[in-house]
């Protein structure tokens, strides 16, 4: 799972910028007149922003949830600075300690880079692969482990592609100048860091990681076919797995890991997972050498300051993103947000996720579930069977709001004069608690501070964070139409992922059965399928158009869970609720839902997002679902034929 980087924090506790405002939702002085709503609905509910807001010099873009990530990294940061006693508070103080940081330079590496010198053969490779994922360093592939669904005495492992220093493999196959110069930027970065460790063969080397990480790419799935569910789950007995990969050596890996009651893994990528045994088997020990050395110090630049920091964010800050380097504080706080998540997380939400939050959040839930019950009942697509599962996932689902319990791990105390052997311990002994039969499954995947909920198809799990809680996203004392466009439209379309084609995959007793009949899944195939052809005419960029099949599952949840908000915002309200500067109770729904998603972006940035995300760019997350929208159409009395009410026959329909 992929989750958000957050990229601007406050220089103090108190206050925002003045590129950003915690004024609740909507904003009717945002609204632009002159742009009709029937024309371009994003516009006209953003467009004064958007004419009169820059992007501070240091962000990549501004916007709502850019406004809503920095409140919540103020609040951390005043939470870290307040609590030095804490394994989270030390950590923040010894990232800070740039003196102590500065001194200790690669010393504390030294012990690996000796490991990667002694590399003679391919058994050599496979063993150090081990190592670094025994340390709790995941390489060339990721390694995770729950209970097996269903069955919560058992355990399966899950193996999923990575290997790239670039965020996506289109940023290694395409072949626009703009991409082609990221590229060549990457390969300076990689015989930067390599001279910096003191290869005196950089240059050659740096194009010697940048092929073998191209191969990797060529092997990798896209992401459209990483959101086909297809997929995602791929059973296999670990004996079968060895076979398939010798030259990985999965189960002594296992071993090592202390994980020897696996008896099965899902390992879907199995394209990728081929081209890297090969890779093992036959790629020159020099070569391995070079990329394991460039390697650990990308994975170590961040936090070793001076040059090596530089050089990470210029490349995947400055060129990547369009951000500039952040401030040591916001580089202390993401560096606890990185190694200690759990235990952030804990704190933060216990601070910042009071009763009435929660209670009038798990009041919007419980709306939302009611009116996907009144739409499962009304699917005529659906079949008996299928939708008694999809009442059964919404009885079974759990709701956690907040942020996850306080993990009592023990975890080493971090030592102020030496950050990267801090680091270093924690992940390892993060790692040995990770693979502890008794560990626990079910961890928060986002971070607590998050703005947006999420849920985990896996585990039938929807959870919403802290930093959703906060204005100026929600204000559990704001009008009805603010809380269902903002917040209760965010966790419909996300329960969408319940019900929709990823979800069908999983039953309610978090089995690994498709409860959708063929008949069923051609049928919702072919409502949703307009949505596939009308995203991919979205331009991102000039000359650059999104793929509508890498974004349909989140363009579904989008359209989907609008009409459930909507139907739950009409159940409270009505269509005609109280006025508001001219504003009607229902125009201030879909405003609020459009003024989530304003932004204005740097090219890099909007770049980056459509390369790497599954998500479409902002203004199609609102123009893209309410052109399909009959409640929308009806609201703003958009005529067919205008670009905000598709033909009929172009329409989407989920429910």
């Amino acid at each position: 799972m992929m989750v958000t980087v957050v990229r601007a924090l406050l220089a103090a506790g108190l206050g925002l910028s003045a590129a950003v405002s915690a004024q609740g939702l909507p904003v009717l002085a945002d609204v632009d007149a002159q742009t009709p709503a029937c024309k371009d609905f994003y516009r006209h509910a953003n467009g004064r922003w958007l004419s009169a807001t820059p992007i501070p010099d240091a962000d990549a873009s501004v916007g709502l949830l850019e406004t809503q990530t920095q409140i919540a990294q103020s609040q951390l940061q005043a939470l870290l600075a307040a609590s030095p006693q804490t394994t989270v508070g030390a950590l923040y103080a010894a990232a800070l300690n740039e003196r102590a940081i500065e001194q200790a330079g690669l010393t504390d590496l030294q012990p690996w880079f000796a490991r990667i010198d002694k590399l003679k053969r391919g058994k050599d490779v496979q063993k150090l692969i081990a190592d670094w994922h025994a340390a709790g360093v995941p390489v060339l592939f990721n390694l995770g482990h729950s209970a097996v669904l269903g069955q919560r005495e058992r355990r399966m492992v899950f193996i999923t592609q990575a290997g790239l220093g670039l965020p996506d493999r289109d940023y290694y196959l395409r072949e626009d100048a703009q991409v082609l110069q990221i590229r060549a930027t990457y390969r300076a970065y990689i015989e930067r860091l390599l001279g910096l460790s003191g290869d005196a063969g950089a240059a050659a080397n740096s194009a010697l990681v940048l092929q073998v990480e191209t191969d990797l790419a060529r092997a990798s799935l896209s992401l459209a076919q990483l959101a086909d569910p297809a997929n995602g789950f791929r059973p296999l007995p670990v004996k079968q797995l060895d076979r398939s990969y010798p030259n990985l050596g999965f189960k002594a890996l296992l071993r090592t890991l202390g994980a020897r009651d696996v008896e099965e893994v899902s390992a879907p990528h199995s394209s990728f997972m081929a081209a890297l045994d090969q890779k093992v088997a036959g790629l020159p020990v020099a070569q391995w050498k070079a990329w394991f050395r460039f390697h650990l110090m990308h994975r170590a630049a961040p936090y070793l300051g001076g040059v090596y920091a530089q050089a990470y964010d210029e490349l995947y800050r400055q060129t990547l993103s369009g951000e500039a380097a952040p401030s040591p504080e916001q580089q202390a706080v993401a560096t606890v947000r990185r190694v200690l998540a759990p235990e952030l997380a804990a704190s933060y939400a216990a601070a910042h996720a009071d009763e009435a939050r929660r209670v009038a959040a798990q009041g919007l839930v419980d709306a939302v579930i009611a009116q996907y019950r009144v739409a499962i009942a009304k699917a005529l697509w659906m079949g008996e069977s299928a939708r008694a599962e999809a009442l059964k996932k919404l009885d079974a689902l759990r709701v956690e709001i907040g942020g996850p319990a306080t993990p009592g791990r023990p975890l080493p105390m971090p030592d102020s004069q030496h950050l990267i052997a801090s680091l270093m311990a924690i992940a390892k002994a993060e790692q040995v608690q990770r693979w502890r039969a008794d560990g626990n499954t079910t961890a928060w995947p986002i971070p607590a501070t998050s703005a947006l909920p999420f849920y985990v198809v896996e585990e039938n799990r929807l959870l919403i964070p802290a930093g959703a809680l906060q204005a100026p996203l929600f204000d559990p004392a704001a009008d009805l139409a603010s809380q269902w466009g903002g917040l209760g439209s965010l966790i419909a379309r996300e329960l969408m992922h319940a019900v929709d084609g990823k979800g069908a995959t999983i039953n309610a007793s978090g089995q690994q059965v498709a409860w959708w009949q063929v008949a069923e899944a051609e049928a919702f195939a072919l409502r949703v399928r307009p949505l596939i052809s009308q995203y991919s005419a979205f331009e991102v960029l000039p000359g650059f158009t999104l793929d509508g099949n890498a974004t349909l599952y989140e363009n579904i949840a989008d359209l989907g869970g609008l009409q459930i908000a909507w139907a739950a915002f009409v159940a409270a309200v009505g269509e005609a609720g109280p006025g508001v500067q001219g504003s009607s109770s229902a125009q201030r729904f879909f405003l609020s839902w459009a003024q989530v998603w304003k932004q204005n972006s740097r090219e890099a940035a909007t770049r980056l997002s459509a390369l790497s995300m599954a998500t479409a760019p902002n203004a199609f997350r609102v123009n893209g679902p309410l052109a399909h929208h009959n409640g929308f159409s009806s609201v703003y009395r958009c005529h067919e034929g205008s670009e905000m009410r598709l033909p009929e026959a172009a329409r989407a329909a989920v429910w």
